[in-house]
């Protein structure tokens, strides 16, 4: 399955995937299936617009010539922060859970964030009951640095929000 990063033309596949990410694990994400229905197609054409650094992307994996996963990478704006970037909006099709294709896309994301100039660490945020998912980045030498408690709200249920770390270069 080829990997690519995702340009302005794919704003409609993404935006479909993003709603099926959230359908399929409504926990995982900060977003409700109704925010994301409602975000209009500008904003993913926006986000997949390549920025003024360069250093932002997103990574699409494709099947059969339809967007099956993503993870998406950005880097801090700001002078003092800059050796740091954040992974986000990770999500796999379910069926392809389990196959690779999930280490695949990270290692590729890893790869590419790590051939940025000056960039040191990578943070990702995941929530405790996404255990494959935590298992994949911590074989991936991620390492746990902090909990936020009931960081996602849904009804009467909480979900707390880990943070975990990559450190490419020592700083």
């Amino acid at each position: 399955m080829p990997l690519r990063i995702l340009t302005p033309d794919d704003a409609q596949a993404f935006h479909e995937l993003r709603i099926e990410t959230i359908t399929n694990d409504p926990w995982g994400f900060g977003w409700t299936l109704e925010e994301m229905r409602a975000t209009p197609l500008a904003t993913f054409t926006r986000r997949l617009s390549p920025g003024d650094s360069g250093d932002d992307f997103v990574l699409g994996l494709e099947e059969a010539g339809r967007l099956r996963g993503c993870a998406g990478f950005e880097r801090e704006p700001r002078t003092r922060c800059r050796h740091r970037g954040a992974v986000w909006g990770v999500h796999l099709a379910p069926e392809l859970r389990g196959s690779g294709m999930g280490r695949r896309l990270m290692e590729e994301l890893i790869r590419k964030a790590s051939a940025l100039p000056g960039l040191e660490q990578i943070k990702l945020r995941v929530v405790p009951r996404q255990e494959p998912a935590r298992a994949l980045y911590r074989s991936l030498g991620f390492t746990l640095c902090g909990t936020e408690p009931q960081a996602f709200k849904s009804g009467d249920t909480y979900d707390d929000v880990e943070t975990w770390v990559l450190r490419l270069r020592a700083g």
